[in-house]
């Protein structure tokens, strides 16, 4: 059996895939996550606080990434 090299067209080509698979997987995790973040936004904590607003499912697309942005730690892998 032969090992073939890949060349760098193929590993450029794969590392983009990668990439991409990436961030869609991010990005519907992020709508996912939205929506039940909307309805506990509007149906709890308007009531409970007199000044906060209701919000739409894009505002919250916009708050739950900003969350993200805000708390990301780098995780850092150490070889035991």
């Amino acid at each position: 059996m032969t090992v073939r090299n890949k060349d760098a067209g193929e590993q450029i080509v794969a590392l983009l895939g990668s990439m991409f698979t990436m961030i869609l997987m991010r990005f519907l995790a992020l709508m996912l996550v939205s929506w039940p973040g909307q309805w506990i936004w509007n149906d709890f904590l308007v009531p409970a606080v007199s000044v906060v607003n209701p919000v739409g499912y894009w505002q919250m697309v916009a708050i739950s990434w900003l969350i993200v942005l805000l708390t990301y730690k780098e995780m850092k892998y150490e070889k035991s």
